[in-house]
């Protein structure tokens, strides 16, 4: 404990002098050991003696006193003893009765007048600790002496013992199957699947049962004192009442600790065959399309497995399969389905694939879109055949409102994708369509058709003007064959519009504006200059 150092010390040259004084200890006499050092000249200090360890009858202290000049006396104090009492070794452990599963948490509750340094646990079973706090978790059943030994400061010890027993196990087990929801027929065996495990390793013993939901009869016993092997094979060959079903499984030590599971409802069935039966859509079918094929079995119990041949040497096991034909004939479509107590059915209907129509789509000329019979019209197109037969392309044209309907622009033509159409011959403009036919092997034609377009047909002439007489605007058609000029006059020659025309074009659209003024009405002349060509003059009425 503490113990009060007191001297008295004072400075013969000045009484006022602020005096500090460094304390020290031996226990031998040779080796000093510093209690506190410039510490005020109080005349006492508090020495906390158990620092010193082990107690003896030979302790002395040494006082040396300084003045701030660091002129020093110092005194040395005669033999005296110091008493180290031993410590008193204690501890708890938490829970009380433990098994193999829990962990043992020890707790030291011993007490010393100095400070512990040592702790040494011996927990019974040969493991060992030098923690002050440790845990140990027993690895069999049975009464363990768990001993504490405390070392304290001085190097004084004690010893204390106390039971710990590790008690039985309660057995665990989970049922894993049947499943619940499960379907199975008295013509089936049901393996019991379970885990069961002991934490003691003791031996254990199964006994399985089974109870008809919603009968009188209670638990009826399927197995009893089984081995732990963790399944066990149930024949339903005895079962003659169709209904909901449940398993128990109870698994007992060697020392009669025992634990159940049990399982979900499962369905138990007293089976016949399922009739097989589908349908499929679209029928016939071409290669293109895509045959869905739809189960309508049925069955007194659940239909567990599907089995699709399609004929062309495909299979599927879906209930409800697509497939695609990969090339036209008849093919023989089996499907077999089996129940859930393995008892099969098959059906077979043929399916027809035959010859698919091509498909053509126009991408050029573009709806809308402005062109010149002089220059050739490009046509582009898309035609396709799922068969991938060689097919035979027919062009034609037609001018909307012409009564002399499709004219042939060419025939019996490779399936190139585009064809340069020479429209040269085209004396009238107005709104056009163009016309793809494509033929296969077996005769069948597909036709695609494009929108609407406009064809500038000028004849002899290089300008002309749409509407005339105009009201609101005008266009001018043009075809020449290099950058130009169009001219606007009055009948007395005065300039009324001016316009470049770029040759790459072939219209120009006029606002009947003259600057920012609107023309009168009346009688116009137009003409085009392009190099050294000039047109012939055109007349152009304006009605306001």
């Amino acid at each position: 404990g503490n113990s009060e150092i007191k001297w008295t010390a004072g400075d013969p040259d000045d009484s006022a002098d602020a005096l500090t004084v460094d304390l020290y200890w031996t226990r031998d006499g040779e080796t000093w050991n510093e209690i506190a050092t410039s510490v005020p000249n109080t005349g006492s200090h508090a020495w906390n003696t158990t620092t010193v360890g082990a107690g003896g009858n030979t302790f002395r202290i040494r006082v040396v006193v300084r003045d701030p000049a660091g002129v020093h006396a110092e005194f040395v104090t005669g033999e005296f003893t110091i008493i180290n009492h031993a410590p008193v070794a204690a501890f708890r452990f938490e829970p009380a009765t433990a098994t193999v599963e829990q962990v043992v948490k020890f707790t030291d509750e011993s007490t010393d007048d100095g400070a512990l340094t040592a702790w040494q646990w011996e927990f019974g079973d040969g493991a060992t600790s030098q923690g002050q706090n440790p845990e140990h978790r027993y690895a069999a059943k049975g009464t363990y002496t768990t001993k504490l030994t405390v070392t304290d400061n001085g190097g004084l010890a004690a010893s204390t013992e106390r039971t710990v027993e590790i008690v039985n196990s309660v057995p665990r087990i989970s049922l894993i199957s049947p499943e619940a929801g499960s379907a199975w027929t008295a013509n089936q065996s049901i393996d019991i699947e379970y885990s069961a495990i002991d934490p003691d390793d003791d031996e254990l013993r199964i006994t399985l049962e089974y109870d008809c939901i919603g009968d009188d009869f209670g638990w009826g016993t399927i197995a009893a004192d089984q081995p732990n092997t963790g399944t066990y094979t149930w024949s339903l060959a005895r079962i003659r009442e169709s209904g909901s079903y449940i398993v128990r499984v109870t698994v007992t030590d060697a020392d009669g600790a025992w634990a159940e599971a049990v399982s979900g409802e499962f369905t138990i069935d007293l089976n016949t065959a399922p009739v097989a039966a589908f349908s499929f859509s679209p029928s016939p079918a071409t290669k293109k399309d895509t045959v869905q094929f739809t189960d309508e079995s049925t069955d007194d119990g659940a239909i567990v497995e599907w089995r699709w041949e399609f004929g062309d040497g495909a299979t599927s096991s879906q209930r409800n399969p697509e497939h695609k034909y990969g090339s036209k004939g008849l093919y023989a479509v089996k499907l077999t389905v089996v129940d859930n107590g393995g008892l099969t059915s098959t059906v077979e209907h043929t399916v027809e694939v035959i010859n698919a129509v091509p498909e053509v789509t126009i991408v050029k000329p573009a709806a809308g879109s402005m062109l010149a019979a002089s220059s050739p019209i490009v046509v582009e197109y898309e035609a396709d055949d799922a068969d991938d037969d060689e097919l035979a392309v027919k062009l034609e044209y037609s001018r909307v409102g012409d009564e002399a309907g499709w004219v042939v622009i060419a025939e019996d033509q490779a399936n190139s994708g585009s064809y340069a159409w020479s429209a040269s011959g085209i004396r009238k403009g107005g709104l056009y369509r163009v016309r793809v036919t494509a033929t296969d092997t077996d005769g069948a034609s597909g036709t695609g058709t494009s929108g609407e377009f406009t064809v500038i047909a000028l004849g002899n002439r290089i300008v002309a003007a749409a509407p005339n007489p105009a009201v609101d605007s005008v266009t001018f058609y043009y075809d020449i064959p290099t950058d130009g000029t169009l001219y606007v006059y009055t009948v007395a020659g005065s300039p009324v519009y001016t316009a470049n025309l770029p040759s790459a074009g072939i219209a120009h659209e006029w606002n009947l504006l003259s600057g920012s003024r609107p023309v009168a009405s009346g009688l116009y002349l137009y003409v085009v200059v392009s190099g050294n060509e000039k047109s012939d003059v055109g007349r152009l009425a304006i009605i306001r």
